[in-house]
């Protein structure tokens, strides 16, 4: 089943990336630095106007919309030095008004939230000896929860690729290149494993928005291609693109769209004579 229907989202003179979409399905949130620095915007899926939802000079931006589809939450790094300072997880109002802050983390954490169903968002942090990813709940409204689990890190360079699925229940990870998924239900506290069948070395790993597998980039020969993988391990290839460096899929939540961030590099060889 390959993706139909392709258009280009966003300014051909700036680095985009989609982070989420509304609750609506109707509007992508994402970063850009249109405006010399990286910010967090809205657009109208049909639409060509971005609107600005967080301001200030950013090199680099995260964000989700709270489970209720209401607020936005929100991190944002100033300069390479701050990014090692503990970060602080933000929340507005889609409707406007002030920032208050929710929690602080370590650096480099990163976060999730469910879509439906469930008022948990879910944080990743590493340990302070580095020997782990620690998983903990948090409410966009009460702050920090209970932990829920402890990935250990095989590799220090690696990074772990994760997601919560939509409905709130289930942790996925890949702790390496050459792992299977994992999969933790909240609920049972059971692991499920995932063989992905013909492929290795994922590069990203995102829920449908039905729950019923994932989204995952993988690295071949020249480029990158995106791969559908179900709960069995079975993987269809959506997409091949020459020549990326990066690649992911964000899924509205009715399931009807994809954000695909497609980054690619170009190199080029000039030659100068009589200089």
């Amino acid at each position: 089943m390959p993706v139909t229907n392709q258009r280009r989202f966003g300014s051909n003179e700036s680095y985009d990336t989609p982070l989420d979409w509304t609750a609506d399905s109707k509007e992508i949130i994402f970063s850009s630095n249109r405006d010399g620095h990286t910010g967090i915007f809205r657009q109208s899926l049909n639409g060509d106007t971005a609107e600005r939802l967080v301001t200030g000079s950013y090199d680099w931006a995260d964000a989700q919309i709270s489970p209720d589809g209401l607020s936005l939450l929100y991190y944002a790094a100033g300069t390479q030095e701050e990014s090692w300072a503990p970060m602080k997880i933000m929340r507005i109002s889609l409707t406007g008004g002030s920032s208050e802050m929710i929690l602080t983390a370590r650096p480099l954490s990163e976060f999730r939230c469910a879509k439906s169903l469930s008022t948990i968002c879910v944080l990743s942090e590493r340990s302070e000896d580095r020997k782990q990813f620690i998983l903990t709940a948090f409410d966009p409204l009460q702050g920090r929860g209970a932990e829920l689990a402890r990935v250990d890190i095989h590799n220090e360079a690696k990074k772990l690729h994760w997601d919560l699925s939509p409905d709130g229940t289930r942790l996925s990870f890949t702790r390496n290149p050459n792992d299977p998924i994992e999969i933790l239900s909240l609920n049972t506290n059971t692991t499920q494993t995932i063989h992905v069948k013909d492929w290795d070395n994922p590069k990203s790993l995102d829920w449908t928005a039905d729950g019923t597998g994932f989204f995952i980039a993988g690295g071949v020969h020249g480029g990158m291609v995106l791969l559908h993988v179900d709960l069995q391990g079975n993987a269809t290839v959506l997409q091949r693109n020459r020549g990326d460096a990066a690649a992911f899929a964000i899924p509205s939540p009715d399931g009807r769209h994809l954000a695909i961030q497609d980054m690619r590099i170009d190199g080029n060889i000039w030659t100068l004579e009589n200089f």
